[in-house]
């Protein structure tokens, strides 16, 4: 006889989200509230930023933030290759991520003025499961 609980399982909702960031903005990327008896197992996340931005995003962070516990990564984890946390992270209440563009305005080389704005986009992928009764 296993000790192990049945569990109603499913993958976490829209797993890929992008945000445009202005410069010298923050702005949430990805909320995820956690409810009705469910728990998350978060197993990958990536995040990006858009390729080929001029310049490219050189001053980013993104904040993981799992029921208070922050993360930051200031460098890319390829979508194509992502972070995989094994054991799972554990959310109870909240999965959020933000982003920070710290870059500035600029002047590109044929003198149009540009905003340093940057899409950034985040993966994160698991398993949300709740004991079957």
């Amino acid at each position: 006889m296993s000790v192990v609980p049945k569990l109603e399982r499913m993958q976490l909702p829209d797993p890929y989200k992008y945000v445009l960031v202005g410069s010298g903005e923050r702005k949430k990327a990805f909320e995820f509230l956690i409810n009705g008896g469910y728990v998350a197992f978060v197993e990958r996340i990536a995040c990006d930023w858009t390729e080929g931005s001029d310049p490219p995003a050189t001053r980013s962070i993104l904040e993981l933030d799992i029921d208070g516990v922050n993360r930051k990564y200031e460098y890319e984890i390829q979508i194509n290759k992502p972070y995989v946390f094994d054991p799972p992270i554990v959310a109870r209440k909240y999965i959020r991520w933000w982003a920070t563009n710290n870059d500035v305005p600029y002047t590109a080389a044929d003198g149009s003025a540009k905003n340093g704005s940057h899409y950034y986009g985040i993966l994160t992928d698991g398993l949300l499961c709740k004991q079957k009764v």
